[in-house]
């Protein structure tokens, strides 16, 4: 099996999964089997190469991919996908079969509490990786916090008010947000600061 990791930087790497230590020790940490000189390994993924990504940074850029495109036959890895200077990338978001996306909706959460969303086909395929487009419009400082997919019918979003908090929101309560790419999106109001989309 194929091991696929994915560093903050946007880099790529891939590992043979039989080269990963087996036995009940600690284990050895992730970025010394590759050269991620210094990079935080954000996300490690494994199974069908040809299931849907959604990719996304901090910075508010997306595009879709499949995870056999963040494949790399080299040690060093490979720039897959292009961050902005200060940002980071984004776990990315399994969307599942090609035939599903079209009915597809993607939500997308500022950090300072603004959902969106919209069509999920609005989202460019980048199998090359890239820079990807603009998800929301983020003012100056503020971050891409969590992006998720959603069928329309629910949405799960979570956040604080003095302990951690969880709601889901129905079909009719989403319609409030939906919008086109690239949008503001709309506050949020959940009765708690949410920072983060999906279970």
């Amino acid at each position: 099996a194929t091991l696929v990791l994915l560093g903050a930087s946007g880099k790529t790497w891939t590992i043979d999964a039989a080269k990963v230590p087996a036995g009940r020790g600690d284990g050895v940490p992730v970025n010394t089997l590759v050269n991620a000189n210094g990079d935080n390994i954000v996300w490690i993924a494994t199974g069908d190469l040809s299931r849907r990504l959604l990719m996304s940074s901090s910075a508010g850029q997306g595009f879709l991919c499949k995870l056999g495109d963040l494949v790399t036959k080299t040690r060093a890895g490979k720039e897959f996908m292009n961050v902005a200077e200060g940002a980071r990338a984004n776990a990315p978001v399994d969307v599942g079969g090609a035939g599903e996306a079209s009915k597809l909706k993607l939500a997308a959460l500022s950090s300072d509490a603004r959902l969106l969303v919209f069509p999920l086909d609005e989202l460019p395929v980048r199998p090359n990786g890239g820079v990807g487009v603009q998800v929301i419009a983020l003012p100056d400082t503020v971050l891409l916090a969590s992006v998720a997919v959603t069928d329309g019918k629910s949405l799960a979003v979570s956040g604080f008010k003095r302990a951690r908090k969880q709601t889901v929101l129905d079909a009719k309560a989403l319609k409030a947000y939906e919008g086109k790419r690239a949008q503001r999106g709309r506050v949020c109001d959940v009765g708690f600061r949410p920072d983060r989309l999906g279970g």
